[in-house]
């Protein structure tokens, strides 16, 4: 499980090219990071320096393999995994991991965010 929320965080030292977009809320821009391959590695916002709402991660096929939230810089809520098949599901609470679930491939998941 570490070695996947390291690959998350540490994901953007990989990127080829990042591109930044101003958004409505003068205080929150949008960042992009790109594989060297032109497909998109990770996406999200930056809200005062810090990582702030919805992030995706994407390999080098763009398959999605992160999904997270941030508020403020802090993690938040239900962080979500999917490697080789399988779904893993962090859930934070200030910050912190509070639990930790694995998902069968038979198991339905909603992705709602």
């Amino acid at each position: 499980m570490i070695i996947l929320l390291m690959t998350f965080v540490g994901i953007t030292a990989f990127s080829q090219e990042k591109v930044v977009t101003k958004t409505d809320d003068k205080d929150q821009l949008k960042i992009v990071y790109y594989h060297d391959n032109g497909l998109i590695h990770q996406e999200g916002f930056i809200k005062n320096n810090k990582p702030h709402g919805k992030w995706i991660a994407y390999n080098r096929k763009g398959q999605k393999v992160a999904l997270a939230r941030y508020n403020k810089g802090d993690k938040v809520g239900k962080w979500f995994f999917w490697k080789n098949g399988k779904l893993v599901e962090v859930d934070y609470d200030e910050n912190e991991i509070a639990s930790v679930k694995s998902w069968k491939k038979s198991t339905q998941v909603v992705d709602k965010f």
